[in-house]
């Protein structure tokens, strides 16, 4: 971010590749809506892989996120500070950088003496929703709190600055950044396992659902990062551990956002709609749509062919060398094709996704009269097993919309 050269660079901070941690979240959005020029580098979650040693030396803990800012006195002596802890994290980015699109309203405004009281209000609401999600046999008093904390959330949206799209005004603030990538995975979790639609234009909370599709709509940093609903129903357990699923309520849910029921997981996709399992985001719900969702399809084709030769050998992971090393179930940091098998599977490989490209973008298309390439077509019965190995592969671990940035 209009950085003249390596030495304006002030920042370096450590998050996690696969963007699950949403304390890391917070931080990175933060400094790309600030537009701070800073380094990235990435350091994995214990869940999906190996700490790298370097960075236990820095941080013994091997938490994340964490931030290394080089200053410069007066007198010209330089230093360097190592912060961990996202909130203490992204006070002290706002106190370094003041002319950076500030985040926090004007000192001594009533605005101002509001966020310690929102960002208490959130860790409740992340208190409550741990006991909902994770209590053994969660009982509606459990379910009773989390609804009551969001209520609380939702009255002060109408509270504070009515009228406005955000909490503090039409801009979004400091209070966004920390609670967005926490709403996010409420969302997705109360869905997947309990069977509660959080975002309802005609539900309950509707104002956080008109906030989050303002949140969708305006902070490109938001929508760049976010994930899906089986994204996160899979990658929060790896973190927190397992949740109390609510058979009754979810369970034909779950199966759906699991692609075992429905037409989720079908070509043709249908398009978003606010009965979706997936939220019907705010630049979806303004965007001039033709009805099949053509706009978004093609940015997924563009970022297919444009990765292509990545994803190829990822896809070969499936039938290649795969260590269990990490607890979470879709990872595997130490995994690797088989140069053979990258010989003999990349060009059907290649024609596969090809044709799976057309057919996302063909409306007429139907699995009845799918037809394989040549290339494909020609395989034996046992590389055909094998490149059906490699397809779910990459099926079961894309995220949208991350994945397609």
């Amino acid at each position: 971010f209009d950085a003249a050269s390596e030495d304006d660079v002030r920042i370096t901070v450590y998050l996690d590749p696969a963007k699950w941690c949403p304390y890391c979240m917070r931080v990175q959005m933060q400094l790309e809506m600030k537009r701070i020029p800073h380094r990235i580098r990435t350091v994995n979650m214990r869940c999906y892989g190996d700490k790298p040693e370097y960075y236990l030396q820095k941080v013994p803990s091997g938490l994340l996120p964490a931030i290394e800012l080089r200053s410069e006195d007066a007198g010209g002596v330089k230093r360097s500070q190592l912060v961990t802890e996202s909130l203490d994290i992204m006070l002290l980015i706002e106190k370094e950088f003041p002319t950076h699109t500030p985040l926090l309203p004007p000192a001594n405004s009533r605005l101002r003496d509001a966020v310690p009281q929102l960002l208490k209000l959130e860790r409740d609401i992340f208190a409550r929703w741990c006991g909902f999600m994770f209590r053994p046999w969660a009982s509606e008093r459990e379910r009773a709190g989390f609804e009551e904390a969001l209520s609380a959330w939702s009255a002060a949206l109408t509270r504070l600055a009515p009228g406005t799209r955000f909490m503090l005004g039409n801009e979004p603030s400091l209070v966004e950044v920390v609670s967005a990538p926490f709403f996010e995975r409420y969302v997705a979790s109360a869905l997947y396992w309990k069977g509660m639609r959080v975002r309802d234009p005609a539900g309950p909370f509707q104002a956080i659902d008109e906030w989050m599709a303002a949140l969708e709509a305006n902070v490109q940093s938001y929508r760049a990062l976010m994930g899906d609903t089986y994204s996160h129903a899979h990658d929060i357990p790896p973190q927190y551990g397992s949740a109390s699923f609510d058979r009754k309520n979810a369970e034909q849910i779950q199966a759906r956002v699991d692609g075992w029921a429905g037409n989720e997981w079908s070509l043709p996709l249908e398009p978003l709609d606010i009965n979706s399992l997936e939220p019907y985001a705010g630049h979806l719900r303004a965007a001039r749509d033709d009805g099949l969702g053509m706009a978004h399809r093609l940015e997924a084709c563009e970022r297919l062919f444009k990765n292509h030769e990545k994803l190829v050998p990822f896809m070969l992971r499936s039938i290649g060398h795969r260590p269990r090393t990490v607890t979470a179930p879709l990872s595997d940091p130490d995994a690797r094709c088989n140069e053979a098998d990258l010989a003999a599977l990349r060009e059907p490989l290649d024609a596969v996704l090809a044709r799976v490209a057309m057919w996302l973008l063909d409306p007429s298309f139907s699995p009845s009269n799918a037809q394989l390439p040549a290339a494909a077509a020609g395989c034996n019965a046992t590389d055909r097993t094998r490149l059906v190995r490699c397809l779910a592969y990459l099926r079961d671990r894309i995220g949208v919309p991350r994945d397609l940035y």
